[in-house]
């Protein structure tokens, strides 16, 4: 039996109304937020799928089983969704994790959202993380904020083994300088959830912008959150992006935007070695050289500022003489958005993604897949959409993409694709290269104010 392992997060901050699957936490993002899982089977054949729900570290019953679903059935090559709020006997005030287990190999995503009106005093908020396949017991945030131009972030640590871990979480600064008046240390009981908030953690000063090395005696799974104050639209960006696992000497970016339709890309990229260590970015828009990067130190680059007479999309790589992590931030300013996710380490990529999630007009939302060759020689690229009820839909990339380029479907301009649909998309190099890509997704809809915005990194099987 295959298990995957999901840090789901549910908050309820500084509101009188309940809802369902919601919990009080004064610490976190103001405002009632909810949670919704989406699960793809990755065979043809039928899957046999359970979620087991855990109470967090700081509840009555730290790793309690809370609520449990199935088994139920997943057909081959299609997804559910199971949106918490709407299960009816779903325990009240409830915050924690998820394992998803399955007789067939499956992925999953997790989307954590603001109930909101959705207007310029109440904006909607929105993030999206993976599934965790693969837990590890070190692993790497590097893109952290406390009160930092009004944003916070906070981090999510869920021991995903059936005894008890010890986390330790060591803090830098930008620098690379380890803030030691900021160390965390807690313990986590079987399957347990802890939400380690940057602006209560005294030892990290005000201002601060920097990384996180998370340890555990036991496997971890991270999903990290960032957010500013949420006070009004264009202070609405709620961003999610999973913890890294993996370093690399070189990182493959599918997605990469400047003076876009509004749309703007950061790259953050540390120093995980053991030395300082040059950094070489190669891009669509030109090519850049870092400074001398320190142990634990991070390159950020802005690519507007960097590039400014770039405009448009294209996809980039940054190779390193020391092993890297990297994330991408992508934001609208104009519209309020803002999403993070992972670079892909050289290595990791795999003949076939899977996007669990992918919108066409469902509510507004139109979903949008970057999906890059990493590897040495051109390659065609097929995409096959699949939603129970319906036969699967199939296009094909129209001509090779070379190696380092990427191929870009956008929910509206798939033929054929009805509107409504909100299913799995699966993408298959047909030569054999590695592959590896992003989602994201927005709604369109005209009265939609706030960060609508989110992303999540394809899972490579």
């Amino acid at each position: 039996m295959r298990t995957l392992r999901i840090a789901l997060i549910l908050l309820l901050a500084l509101v009188a109304m309940q809802v369902l699957g919601l919990m009080s936490v004064a610490q976190g993002p103001a405002g009632t937020w909810v949670s919704g899982i989406q699960i793809q089977n990755q065979s043809s054949s039928p899957a046999t799928v359970t979620i087991t729900f855990y109470w967090a570290q700081n509840s009555a019953t730290p790793g309690a089983v809370a609520y449990t679903i199935g088994p139920v059935t997943i057909e081959g090559n299609k997804s559910v969704v199971y949106y918490l709020p709407g299960i009816a006997d779903f325990p009240d005030n409830f915050v924690g994790s998820a394992v998803v287990s399955s007789d067939q190999p499956v992925a999953a995503i997790l989307n954590t959202s603001k109930v909101a009106a959705g207007t310029e005093s109440d904006p909607k908020r929105i993030g999206a993380a993976s599934g965790v396949l693969s837990p590890a017991t070190t692993v790497y945030a590097p893109y952290l904020r406390k009160n930092y131009s009004g944003r916070n972030s906070y981090i999510a640590v869920q021991n995903t083994s059936a005894e008890s871990a010890t986390v330790t979480i060591t803090y830098r600064d930008n620098t690379g300088a380890e803030v030691a008046a900021a160390r965390e240390t807690a313990t986590l009981s079987a399957y347990s959830t802890k939400i380690f908030y940057q602006n209560e953690n005294a030892g990290l000063p005000n201002g601060f912008y920097g990384s996180a090395v998370i340890n555990g005696t036991q496997p971890l799974a991270v999903v990290v959150n960032n957010a500013n104050d949420g006070t009004r639209w264009d202070r609405s960006q709620f961003e999610s992006y999973n913890g890294l696992t993996q370093s690399s000497t070189k990182l493959w970016i599918p997605k990469i935007t400047a003076n876009y339709s509004g749309y703007n890309t950061g790259l953050t990229i540390q120093n995980v070695g053991t030395a300082a260590a040059t950094m070489e970015l190669v891009s669509t828009f030109g090519n850049l050289t870092s400074p001398l990067i320190q142990p634990g130190a991070a390159w950020a680059v802005y690519l507007p500022s960097a590039f400014p007479s770039a405009s448009g999309g294209g996809s980039a790589t940054v190779t390193s003489s020391q092993p890297m992590v990297g994330v991408v931030t992508e934001n609208k300013q104009s519209k309020g958005y803002g999403v993070v996710w992972s670079m892909i380490p050289d290595g990791s990529g795999t003949t076939t993604v899977l996007f669990p999630k992918f919108d066409r007009n469902y509510s507004g939302y139109n979903g949008g897949i970057q999906v890059q060759n990493i590897g040495t020689a051109p390659t065609r690229m097929q995409a096959t959409f699949s939603k129970p009820g319906m036969t699967d839909l199939s296009i094909t990339s129209p001509a090779p993409i070379p190696a380092g380029g990427s191929w870009s479907i956008y929910g509206p301009s798939v033929p054929g694709l009805p509107d409504g649909f909100n299913g799995s998309v699966t993408v298959v190099s047909l030569d054999g290269q590695p592959i590896a890509g992003i989602y994201t997704s927005k709604n369109d809809l005209p009265t939609a104010v706030g960060d609508y915005y989110s992303a999540y990194n394809g899972i490579n099987k």
